[in-house]
């Protein structure tokens, strides 16, 4: 399988925002963010796509400080604070795809986050979870149904 190339969007720490084509294999997160890097919050469901940002420890490590993230975060990560670059990334689709960011998607997000056609994505993707979360529960009941079978 290829290495899936995909769109996300660097929000850097001084208030800019731009698109970036990111190859999402080994090591890809140092290669973008320069270290090692950790989920900032909650995934943003409306988006489908998860916030990262270098880890707390490799920013102490680091000989000059890095400046606070001057980006008004919109929920569900509007109480975090960052240091540096974050990174938006988009998450695997329902076919362990990931799918582009666009940086209009993310401007038209952080306008407006009640708009309809996020508030249906977050309704579609908290459905999708829930199905996988019974799938996975059905799958356990017959684990259980063939050790019976074994008794």
């Amino acid at each position: 399988m290829a290495t899936p190339v995909v769109k996300c969007i660097v929000l850097k720490a001084d208030g800019t925002a731009a698109e970036k084509d990111v190859t999402l294999s080994e090591g890809w997160e140092t290669r973008e963010l320069g270290g090692t890097i950790m989920e900032l919050g909650e995934a943003i469901l409306a988006l489908n796509c998860q916030a990262y940002v270098l880890d707390p420890e490799e920013i102490e490590d680091q000989e000059e400080e890095l400046a606070v993230n001057q980006h008004t975060l919109p929920q569900p990560i509007d109480d975090e604070e960052a240091q540096g670059d974050i990174l938006l990334v988009p998450l695997r689709n329902n076919d362990g795809v990931p799918e582009s960011l666009s940086l209009g998607d993310w401007k038209e997000y952080c306008e407006n986050p009640k708009a309809p056609k996020f508030q249906e994505a977050i309704k579609r993707r908290m459905q999708d979870a829930q199905d996988d979360e019974d799938d996975d529960d059905d799958d356990d009941d017959e684990d259980e149904d063939e050790d019976d079978d074994d008794d």
